[in-house]
């Protein structure tokens, strides 16, 4: 069975037998690891309510691999929801190239040595 392309604004919940999470995808950094951002939200009751999962406010962010995911039933798409424009920003992370020592600031599509 093909993957459907995920799109920004998809918003997901997280299949475990120990808590219920949801998280929406922002974007796909092809710096950072080639990974997902994604913002998890604080709702943690099982609903399917798109606007109560959204109005829980988001908790915290990281990147992962949302297609490995949905592979192994571990996230099930929900719907897709514009993201507000107040989440709408690209975060910044720190990022060290190992072969060089050297520290970058990753942000989105951009990369900038540190010091």
């Amino acid at each position: 069975m093909a993957i459907k392309k995920i799109t920004v604004g998809d918003v997901f919940k997280i299949i475990s037998d120990n808590e219920v999470r949801y998280f929406q995808y922002f974007y796909t950094d092809s710096n950072y690891l080639g990974g997902n951002l994604i913002w998890v939200f604080n709702q943690d009751k099982e609903t399917d309510n798109l606007n109560e999962i959204l109005d829980s406010g988001y908790s915290f962010y990281f990147y992962t691999a949302i297609e490995a995911g949905i592979k192994m039933k571990k996230w099930k798409l929900l719907g897709n929801v514009q993201i507000p424009a107040e989440m709408n920003h690209h975060v910044l992370f720190r990022w060290r190239d190992l072969d060089s020592g050297l520290w970058y600031k990753l942000k989105y599509d951009q990369k900038h040595l540190i010091g």
